[in-house]
């Protein structure tokens, strides 16, 4: 297992506990919470991740296309950084979206 495929599952795991605890931090029951956990943690961090996953896997072709140790080097460093701050921004997204969702519409 690589850094690619560890982040379909880091981000999956991610987003589906951030939406619970979201979820959970709005007072809502826990059916919702199950719900919320069910369909949009582990649909949503799935689905990121797999594109997160094909992103990677692509980044890491170019960078072993090049010539130069140094531009892949760049490459590399971008294999390794991109899947956290997409981990990053899908924790924040899915926190704020959960709490929105459970608060106005449910």
């Amino acid at each position: 297992m690589n850094l690619a495929d560890l982040s379909v599952i880091l981000i999956t795991l991610a987003t589906a506990l951030t939406a619970g605890l979201s979820a959970g931090s709005e007072k809502a029951g826990w059916s919702t919470v199950l719900f919320v956990v069910v369909v949009v943690g582990l649909g949503v961090g799935f689905g990121l991740g797999v594109l997160t996953r094909q992103m990677e896997y692509l980044i890491l072709a170019v960078a072993c296309r090049q010539k130069r140790a140094f531009i892949s080097f760049g490459f590399l460093l971008l294999y390794m950084l991109v899947p956290m701050l997409i981990l990053v921004f899908a924790i924040h997204g899915t926190g704020v979206a959960t709490a929105w969702v459970v608060k106005h519409l449910l």
